[in-house]
């Protein structure tokens, strides 16, 4: 099962729980006060070879200009 990422904004607490994928979106209780939390969604990047890429198809890779 994949590890999502919840927060609860009573206690203000991020906190992560393995469920199945057909729960992932239902609300799940903070381990702290047992309040629901909502999922927060994931953001990401890859950096390849010197390029950004953020994994959709469409997007043109650009050079980093850092390096």
């Amino acid at each position: 099962m994949p590890t999502y990422e919840y927060y609860c904004s009573p206690c203000q607490q991020r906190y992560e729980m393995r469920r199945a994928r057909a729960e992932r979106n239902e609300p799940a209780p903070c381990p702290a006060c047992g309040t629901s939390g909502e999922r927060q969604l994931e953001a990401f990047a890859f950096k390849y070879e010197g390029h950004y890429y953020s994994g959709h198809r469409d997007e043109v890779r650009r050079t980093d200009p850092h390096d």
